[in-house]
């Protein structure tokens, strides 16, 4: 399936306002590795603004039921302009179909969709897709669907650029780094303690938070921020520090 994505001219990670963060999160290493420009976008506005969409473009649709409605309705319009769509959503598997909607022939040639739970209208409509394999959310604080999307876009972008040379010491550092995220997250685990004692100490007594992060940190910040919002009802938000200037260039707060 990645073989025939090596001639991609630019790839569109269309998504949902809840999903922006593992894209946001994995635009700078496809980027990176493929050495092609990433847009990220909310399906939503994608559809209000009818963005240019040309057959030679990859679109990567992520939906953790693969029934998000404006994510369809944003599929469906990019597969009418003949462009390659891929879903790595919870609900699709990596199995050979035909997709359900007739698209104009691309230069791809991949009638590809991928299915696990049937009647998951994403993963049948698109032409290849990812399981996440991240089974049932069963609360609402939920993190592993996001996790689960962010390690597949990863391993997506790892394959995208295995005939690429000079990436081959940065693919090894990020499939050694993916392998001792388990090691990682049990050692954060083992804070437990101390972060409740944090929650109720400190953060409690707070009306809003602000969870400050830049570079790959800013995603998880965004998620962090959704996540404190959905379990204590506190106002929170995720944003990227930077370095205020004043109107000559300097990098200070007054001249």
């Amino acid at each position: 399936m990645f073989k025939d994505l090596f001639g991609l001219h630019r790839l569109d990670k269309t998504l949902i306002r809840v999903l922006a963060p593992p894209l946001l999160q994995t635009r700078s290493i496809f980027e990176e590795l493929t050495e092609v420009p990433v847009n990220v976008e909310l399906a939503s506005d994608f559809l209000d603004r009818r963005c240019p969409i040309f057959r030679d473009d990859v679109c990567i649709f992520v939906s953790q039921s693969g029934e998000t409605a404006d994510t369809i309705l944003a599929m469906r319009y990019c597969l009418e302009r003949g462009a390659l769509c891929v879903s790595p959503s919870q609900a699709s598997f990596g199995v050979l179909r035909r997709p359900a909607t007739d698209a104009p022939p691309t230069r791809f040639r991949l009638q590809l969709g991928v299915v696990n739970v049937v009647g998951s209208t994403i993963s049948r409509e698109s032409h290849c897709g990812v399981h996440i394999n991240a089974g049932p959310e069963i609360g609402v604080a939920s993190t592993k669907a996001y996790t689960s999307q962010y390690i597949a876009l990863v391993m997506m972008a790892v394959q995208f650029s295995e005939d690429a040379l000079s990436k081959q010491e940065r693919r090894r550092s990020i499939i050694d780094g993916l392998h001792e995220l388990p090691g990682q997250i049990s050692r954060v685990l083992q804070q437990d303690k101390a972060l409740q004692e944090l929650a109720r100490g400190t953060l409690a007594k707070e009306k809003s938070l602000l969870i400050m992060g830049r570079g790959y940190q800013f995603a998880t910040c965004l998620e962090g921020a959704l996540k404190i919002k959905e379990v204590a009802y506190c106002h929170c938000e995720g944003v990227r520090p930077f370095s205020p200037s004043c109107d000559c260039g300097c990098a200070e707060t007054a001249c």
